[in-house]
């Protein structure tokens, strides 16, 4: 499984691909087409990997939350929440959730991207040459 990083590094060598004027030949065009398409679908992979990721750290924020509800000291409910909320693994662990639903969100506009490129250079390549 990748790491976010490792994704990113996949998005930005895959933008890379797409010429920054646009302006290819029919040729080029056919060959980008199925490379953003392809991309698309190993971005998917990528992201649904993540998610069981995102899952699994859901279940342990859930644990972590209530391992620090007992362990924490006050003479109410409130007292005791506010405690475990402040919880220094809690904190992290919840940073993490949050930081990977970002990155999952920003996957999907990625793989938008790369279909509407993919449909560009194929629509390119298709009426180019006519």
């Amino acid at each position: 499984m990748k790491n976010t990083d490792q994704i990113q590094e996949f998005i930005d060598n895959t933008l890379a691909l797409a010429p920054e004027k646009g302006l290819v030949e029919i040729k080029e065009a056919e060959e980008l087409a199925p490379r953003f398409i392809l991309a698309r679908a190993a971005l998917a992979k990528f992201r649904l990997d993540l998610e069981v990721s995102k899952n699994k750290i859901d279940g342990e924020i859930s644990t972590l939350y209530k391992y620090a509800m007992v362990e924490a000291k006050g003479n109410n409910a409130v007292e005791k929440k506010a405690h475990a909320e402040a919880d220094p693994m809690y904190l992290t662990k919840k940073e993490e959730f949050e930081n990977l639903c970002s990155f999952i969100s920003y996957m999907k506009i990625i793989e938008d991207v790369f279909h509407n490129l993919h449909i560009f250079y194929r629509t390119l390549g298709k009426y180019s040459g006519m």
